[in-house]
């Protein structure tokens, strides 16, 4: 039986679609989703401009967050959403 299900969102219309199947597996299994979105900054920027890419990305993420939340809750759903500041594929293992 599945417990947990994790999805790795940037915001995309694919990863709005990947939220949806799994917001209905989690109703089906009665499961935990857990939204994990990673910020990849550039490898050589000055540090004022590493910290405003972040900064709105965050921003951003923390913004697509209570649209999701609403679904969730609409589904009766506990959501746990997180960001994570790295190479996408590093966090994404780490996480899960």
């Amino acid at each position: 039986m599945i417990k947990k299900i994790l999805v790795g969102y940037d915001g995309s219309q694919a990863s709005g679609k990947a939220f949806d199947l799994a917001l209905d597996m989690a109703k089906k299994y009665e499961a935990e989703l857990a939204i994990l979105s990673v910020i990849n900054p550039p490898d050589l920027p000055e540090a004022i401009e590493i910290e405003e890419i972040i900064q709105q990305a965050t921003n951003n993420f923390q913004e697509s967050f209570l649209s999701l939340k609403e679904k969730a809750m609409s589904f009766k759903i506990k959501l746990f959403c997180e960001i994570r500041i790295g190479h996408p594929a590093d966090e994404i293992i780490d996480f899960a």
